[in-house]
């Protein structure tokens, strides 16, 4: 059996995600994917795509993209899994970027969490849980997020 893929934004969606996962999974090696993206891509692709850069923005948020990813690693590390992370940095949709490393690492689950938006707003904005579900041609685990 391969290893799980744990999608990780840093949100406690994905901490109870991955909590729901070492409670399920007998899978112990995990790998944790965290997808960032350029302040170019954030704010100006839609206009000016890749023609502008901005390194010292971009270093920052690779930074704090790095730090999410750790504190993921860790958190799967303290829940028993043998973990490493992966950052990937894309200006496409999160799961594409889980989607390439599940197909990198032979993942043989995708474990994600889902922030329990409404249709509306997940068909306005994307929801990276659907679309790993519609495009994975490995099981996906979407853990919901928990009832108050």
């Amino acid at each position: 059996m391969g290893s799980v893929l744990i999608a990780w934004d840093g949100s406690d969606h994905a901490a109870h995600a991955l909590r729901v996962a070492a409670a399920e999974l007998s899978e112990r090696t995990a790998v944790v994917v965290h997808v960032s993206r350029s302040a170019v891509d954030w704010a100006l692709a839609p206009l000016l795509g890749p023609m502008l850069r901005m390194p010292d923005v971009d270093e920052a948020i690779v930074a704090h993209a790095q730090e999410q990813l750790d504190a993921g690693v860790a958190l799967a590390t303290e829940l028993g899994f043998e973990a490493i992370g992966k950052l990937v940095t894309s200006g496409r949709p999160a799961w594409h970027g889980v989607l390439d490393v599940a197909k990198d690492v032979d993942a043989s689950i995708i474990v994600a969490g889902s922030h329990g938006q409404s249709p509306i707003t997940a068909g306005m904005l994307g929801s990276s849980a659907a679309g790993l579900v519609q495009r994975s041609h490995v099981p996906v685990f979407v853990v919901p997020a928990p009832r108050d």
